[in-house]
Formats: structure tokens, C-alpha cells, sequence
């Protein structure tokens, strides 16, 4: 009787079960899917013949990920657990990570945007895009100012002596 009791737990244990963000990620790859299917065809071709084209192996490689997306969808769909789809985005707005999430996306786009539009230095923005992120992460402020310039210098350091690319 133990014996068929634990057949059935490790049988129950190897199916796969399907969540609600299997649902919401199978959407989203989807759509990426589709976008990039449709910039594959859009390529330019060159009067290459078809198997030397760029958008080919972007184009087969989406195709894929759509049929596995939608496979994915369908699956979650059949476990019928989109009925708590807004409780789960309620609770995952409410969560501290994802407002972490949030502001670091914010600062990085915004020390992106200062790079491009300003012509303040790499190291000078750099450090302080750092400095700000060890700030938030409660870093001493010490330990943050010399951890943020000795990184910054670094990098560009770096990048114009050993690559020689020039930074911005």
C-alpha cells in the first residue's frame, strides 16, 4: 500500500503544471516572435539567393519560438487559471522587487540619455550612475563614493587603453 502511495506522489510530481505566467510569458514571446518575423521579411535581399539572406536564420528561429509560444499558451489556457491573472499582477505591483525593478530601468535610462545628450564625461556620469545605485541599495556613502569612481575609472580605463575604443 506505501509503495503504491509513493508511485503516485512521483507521478503526480513529473507532471508538468501550467501557471498563469506560463499564459503571460507565452503572450509576450508571441509578440516578440511576430515582430521579429515580420522585420525578417522585411530585409533587404540583395538578389541573394534564399539561403544566404540575413533575415533567414532570424526568420526560422521566430517561427519556432511562435509555435512553442502558442503551444504554451494553449496549455496554460487548458489548465484554466487566467481567472487569477489580476490577482497575480496585483500582487506583483505591489511587490518591493518590482518597484526595484522600476527605478533601476528608470536610472539606467536616464544615465543611457545622459550619455547621448549631454557632454558631461564618461566618468563623471558613470560615477554618478553608480554612486546612486549603491545609495539605493543602502551602500555607506563612503564605501559608495570610492567604490563608484574606482568602477568608473576602471571601465574607462579599460576600454580606451586595452580596446582602444573611444568612450563617450
Amino acid at each position: 500500500m506505501d509503495q503504491n502511495r509513493i508511485e503516485e506522489t512521483q507521478v503526480h510530481e513529473d507532471k508538468k503544471t501550467y501557471s498563469l505566467w506560463d499564459f503571460v510569458i507565452g503572450i509576450v514571446l508571441g509578440l516578440i516572435s511576430i515582430f521579429v518575423i515580420i522585420n525578417s521579411v522585411m530585409m533587404p535581399t540583395f538578389g541573394e539567393a534564399l539561403y544566404s539572406r540575413p533575415g533567414l536564420v532570424p526568420l526560422i528561429t521566430s517561427i519556432s519560438l511562435l509555435g512553442l509560444s502558442i503551444m504554451l499558451v494553449f496549455k496554460a489556457l487548458k489548465e484554466n487559471r487566467i481567472s487569477l491573472l489580476p490577482r497575480e499582477i496585483e500582487s506583483l505591483i505591489k511587490s518591493k522587487e518590482a518597484h526595484r525593478f522600476v527605478i533601476i530601468s528608470l536610472a539606467t535610462l536616464v544615465y543611457i540619455l545622459l550619455l547621448d545628450i549631454t557632454t558631461v564625461h564618461f566618468i563623471i556620469l558613470t560615477t554618478l550612475f553608480l554612486w546612486f545605485l549603491f545609495i539605493y541599495f543602502k551602500v555607506k556613502i563612503v564605501v559608495s563614493t570610492v567604490l563608484a569612481i574606482v568602477t568608473a575609472s576602471v571601465i574607462y580605463g579599460f576600454f580606451t587603453q586595452v580596446f582602444t575604443i573611444p568612450m563617450p
